[in-house]
Parts: structure tokens; C-alpha cells; sequence
């Protein structure tokens, strides 16, 4: 693919950090956006203090993400995570990196929106596993 085919978070160079040190909420709502993202697994939780919320575990951009929102009831599609994390009230409370434990570098946030709390982490996907149609 030519560079200026890339999807802007693949063009950015993100997506080839080694180390994923830090991602805007931009590139990640941008992310889950592309083309080639998926939810590979929703549901519901209910927290500790009885609070309802939506869970996604999704694949794209070379990246997995792992998305809780609360409180939530309804399942939410690709480009309504996004909006919401690209949205002017969405603010983010605390961030940082992470080790998983496959020695995957990863990048984790909390966010707020309105009355929902946002919580995403983003994991490199393993280059032997990023070239296979399905992993799941």
C-alpha cells in the first residue's frame, strides 16, 4: 500500500512504534475508525458498585484494544466508541504504559465523557499474528 493510501494512523508512524509509549484519544478513536477494525468479542459487566457497563475487545490497525464503558446498556458500534473519544467533552483522566503478559508493549487510558468513564488499552498484535486473516 502506498503511503498516501495508509490510513492517517498507520501514516502517522504510529503503528510502528516499537514501544506504543503514548496514543491521543484522536489516533485511537481514528483506529478504531479504519477500515480493517473488528469487534472480536462485547458483552456486559457489572462493577463492584452495581454501576452497568459495555465491554469490546477489538482488532485493527496491527493494534488490540480493549474498551470498557460505564455506565452503559446498549452495545455500541465501531463509530460510536470512536465519536465519543473524538468528542470536545471527552477529557482524559490518566494514562501510561504497560507490559502484557506476552512481553507485548501496550498503552493504556481513562477517560471521561459527560457521565461515562472510558477505560482503553492498546497492545501490539504479534507480527507472526498480524499477517494471518483471523487469529480467533
Amino acid at each position: 500500500m502506498a503511503r498516501s493510501e495508509q490510513p492517517r494512523f498507520v501514516a502517522s508512524g504510529l503503528s510502528a512504534l516499537a514501544g506504543l509509549i503514548a496514543m491521543t484519544r484522536m489516533e485511537i478513536a481514528e483506529a478504531l475508525a479504519a477500515p480493517d477494525a473488528f469487534i472480536v468479542a462485547d458483552g456486559y459487566y457489572e462493577n463492584k458498585s452495581g454501576v452497568w457497563g459495555y465491554y469490546a475487545t477489538i482488532r485493527g490497525q496491527n493494534h488490540w484494544y480493549m474498551i470498557s464503558i460505564e455506565p452503559m446498556f446498549q452495545p455500541l458500534a465501531l463509530s460510536d466508541i470512536a465519536l465519543i473519544l473524538a468528542s470536545r467533552a471527552t477529557r482524559v483522566t490518566e494514562s501510561g504504559s504497560y507490559e502484557n503478559k506476552y512481553h507485548r508493549a501496550g498503552y493504556w487510558l481513562t477517560a471521561r465523557c459527560f457521565e461515562q468513564w472510558l477505560k482503553i488499552s492498546v497492545s501490539n498484535v504479534p507480527r507472526a499474528q498480524a499477517n494471518e486473516e483471523s487469529i480467533i
